[in-house]
């Protein structure tokens, strides 16, 4: 009986760790395997069906197993959806193309309220207005920044307004605080929580609550979760 304590630590971390690329994972699993080999001792017959035998009950062993057998065939081409060798699906191995940049876009009421806001209060600029006579879509810039406001129509009739929240990486939140806060009121902040971060918030005229944080290593300031 080979103790399977003695060894778990080389699997279990094959299994827990995401991080590692797809190579390391196998290289890690197939020296365990060939350690577990060598202190068997077995030259003769199918030395891991007589191991499996000897630790068929313990659940993080099957499981590393069943990770080697996904990561072995996960590159074999199968026809067969049903087929029980295919390989679970592993998105971020097949993925192509970078995501660079996310635009969120916001329902509003009236889009030039939300223009003279952000416009005024918060340095945007028009990047995009459309159509150009009359803007029912924009979208705006501050550095690298992009949010794009659109007011509802026949093909989003049901948007509704001020249900969601913009959350805001900046540098120096507390100046921004300082420099706005005569101008808009604010909801909370700025604040330094729990999780490293120094954050304030606002609304903007649609309800929107408008989130400026950065990282600190300052100690926290408020308890709130």
């Amino acid at each position: 009986m080979v103790s399977w304590v003695i060894n778990s630590s080389r699997i279990n971390e094959l299994t827990m760790v995401d991080d590692l690329l797809f190579e390391q994972r196998l290289e890690a699993l197939e020296l365990a395997v060939a350690q577990l080999q060598t202190q068997l001792s077995v030259t003769d017959g199918n030395w891991i069906d007589k191991f499996i035998g000897s630790v068929t009950d313990d659940e993080a062993f099957q499981q590393a197993m069943a990770y080697g057998r996904a990561f072995r065939i996960s590159d074999r081409p199968s026809d067969e959806p049903g087929d029980p060798l295919r390989p679970p699906e592993i998105p971020w191995r097949h993925m192509v193309g970078r995501f660079i940049r996310i635009t969120p876009r916001f329902p509003v009421a009236d889009l030039q309220r939300t223009l003279a806001f952000y416009e005024q209060t918060l340095g945007f600029r028009i990047d995009i207005a459309y159509p150009e006579d009359k803007p029912t879509f924009c979208i705006l810039k501050r550095d690298d920044v992009r949010l794009g406001f659109f007011v509802p129509d026949e093909h989003r009739p049901n948007a509704a307004t001020g249900n969601g929240e913009c959350y805001i990486e900046v540098h120096d939140s507390v100046g921004l605080h300082e420099a706005i806060k005569g101008r808009v009121a604010i909801e909370w902040g700025p604040e330094v929580y729990w999780y490293g971060r120094r954050e304030f918030a606002l609304r903007d005229p649609d309800g929107y609550l408008v989130i400026f944080t950065e990282p600190t290593d300052d100690p926290p300031t408020c308890i709130d979760v």
